[in-house]
This record gives C-alpha cells, sequence and structure tokens, in this order.
C-alpha cells in the first residue's frame, strides 16, 4: 500500500467539503496545508509516535532543580530516568499537593519529574548530588512536509484519517458546526478501526502505540 502525499489528502478533503475547484475556493492552499500539519501532531500525540531521547549530564553543581528543553519538539514526556533509575513523570499540581513549598525543600534524591513549562524539565526533590545523568524520552514534533508530494512518517492505513480532519478543521472554520463534527466523530472513529491494521506495520518497525490508541473517545 503506497503512501499519502500531502497532495493527496488535500484533493480527497477538497472533495469531501466541496471545495474541488481551487480557483473558486474558500481555502487558500496554506490554510489547508495547515490542518494536515495539525492533523500529524494531533496523530502523533495520540499514537505517542515518533519517540526521541535526550540526556542531560544531571548538573556540574548539586542542587540542580530544572533542565530547559527545547519546546518545539516535545510533545509529550513518557519517561524520565535519574542515573538509569525510574522517575514517576507527574505533574506540578501534583508536587504541590505533596509539598505547597516544594521550590525551598530540602535536597534529596529525585523520586519525580515535570514540566514547570513547556521548555522546562524539573526533578523533585531537587538533586543532592551532581553528575548523575537524566535520561528524558519523550513524543517529538513530528516531521511536517514542506511539499505537496512529501509523504508522511505514519503508518500508510492510518492515512487515510488525514481528509477527515482536514474536513473538519475546514467546515469547523465557516462555522459549520454539525458537519465539523460530523468528519471529526468519522476521524475518530476511523482511526481507532484502523488501528489494528496499523499495529502490523507499528510491530514491524518497532513502534510503540500509547495509551491514548487503545481506548477513543465516542
Amino acid at each position: 500500500m503506497p503512501s499519502y502525499t500531502r497532495s493527496d489528502i488535500i484533493d480527497r478533503s477538497r472533495r469531501l467539503i466541496a471545495q474541488v475547484d481551487t480557483t473558486n475556493s474558500n481555502f487558500l492552499a496554506a490554510e489547508l496545508n495547515d490542518f494536515v500539519d495539525d492533523w500529524l501532531i494531533d496523530m502523533a500525540t495520540w499514537l505517542e509516535y515518533p519517540r526521541a531521547e535526550a540526556t542531560f549530564d544531571g548538573g556540574t553543581v548539586s542542587g540542580q532543580l530544572s533542565y530547559s528543553i527545547d519546546k518545539t519538539l516535545v510533545l509529550k514526556i513518557l519517561n524520565v530516568y535519574r542515573d538509569k533509575a525510574p522517575l514517576i513523570v507527574t505533574t506540578e499540581e501534583f508536587i504541590k499537593q505533596l509539598n505547597p513549598k516544594w521550590r525551598d525543600a530540602a535536597s534529596g534524591t529525585p523520586e519525580y519529574a515535570f514540566l514547570i513549562d513547556n521548555d522546562v524539565l524539573a526533578v523533585w526533590p531537587k538533586d543532592n548530588t551532581s553528575a548523575k545523568e537524566l535520561l528524558l524520552r519523550y513524543v517529538r514534533l513530528p516531521t511536517l512536509p514542506t511539499a505537496d508530494s512529501d509523504t508522511f512518517d505514519l503508518p500508510v492505513p492510518l492515512q487515510k484519517t488525514g481528509q477527515f480532519y482536514v474536513a473538519a478543521m475546514a467546515e469547523a472554520s465557516r462555522q459549520e458546526v454539525e458537519r465539523a463534527t460530523w468528519f471529526l466523530n468519522i476521524y475518530r472513529n476511523t482511526r481507532q478501526l484502523l488501528r489494528a491494521q496499523s499495529t502490523i506495520q507499528i510491530v514491524k518497525h518497532g513502534w510503540e502505540m500509547g495509551e491514548g490508541a487503545e481506548v477513543e473517545a465516542s
């Protein structure tokens, strides 16, 4: 089964929303291209793929609390390891419940990792030692197409869903709420039905599906 191109997705979505005449259309090509990008990001978050790793040396001094990460690449943190030992990935809100003054708490052996901002990874308690390597595993931003002939780094069966997502966003942008909701439901239901087909490719390529791919809300 050949991979789809951005042009394939756009052409199919234009047929769905009855906008095949590009010279007399409510949408510029750039708008639909943006919807394709949004679809790929949504799929990456749902699949928890593609994945990447980043390492930090743990700081040159003890007591380090936070580490800068590339907010343009990290969609979701999956795992954090300190000196090969796993930390519990949680939220700042949870840490505040444990200790409202967590920033001022004494140093110790970190047990938790969480995002303070979309570009700052924190560990808590703050590390009481130095030179302990941190390994961050995360869902990264997928490679977005820059040309109509570009293909997608996705299991091929799931590429069929792009047309429905783009159609939903297009209808939503012109306030056709009922049609937008209809296409969005088709998108969600179709990707769930295609999950079994995609799993074959995921196993073949060594990919993993995240928890979000297991159950899809109706």
